[in-house]
């Protein structure tokens, strides 16, 4: 899920970008539920600066889940803040090993909602 308050992101099924309409410190909160990639891979979650290419926030994990799942799901969750400015490119990423799958919404006995979402605020 994405809000797009200012009108600055865009994207298609090859990428995405968003630019700041102000220089200034970002509180950054991705969760994306990763599911069906291989065991034991490393998949990494962040925001990427398309400017000067290279991450500015970023997290990963081993994607491991119990055998027996028909679906392997696993949440993955970046917190943070750093600065932002208007005359760069940013691009939400997702970077693995092997191909993976992010679910946007989940459902099931308890209910459905959203399960990944990308939240970019200004704080100061």
């Amino acid at each position: 899920m994405i809000i797009d308050n200012e009108n600055t992101y865009t994207s298609n099924a090859s990428g995405n970008s968003f630019t700041v309409k102000e220089q200034g410190i970002y509180f950054i909160a991705l969760n994306f539920l990763i599911q069906n990639t291989v065991q034991n891979t490393l998949p990494v979650i962040g925001i990427w600066d398309d400017t000067d290419g290279k991450w500015i926030a970023r997290i990963n994990d081993v994607f491991v889940v119990e055998s027996g799942f028909s679906t392997r799901n696993q949440s993955f969750t970046l917190i943070t803040s750093t600065e932002l400015l208007p005359s760069h490119i940013y691009s939400f990423r997702v970077s693995n090993t092997s191909p993976l799958t992010i679910a946007s919404t989940s459902s099931g006995s308890t209910g459905s909602g959203a399960v990944s979402t990308a939240l970019v605020q200004r704080l100061r």
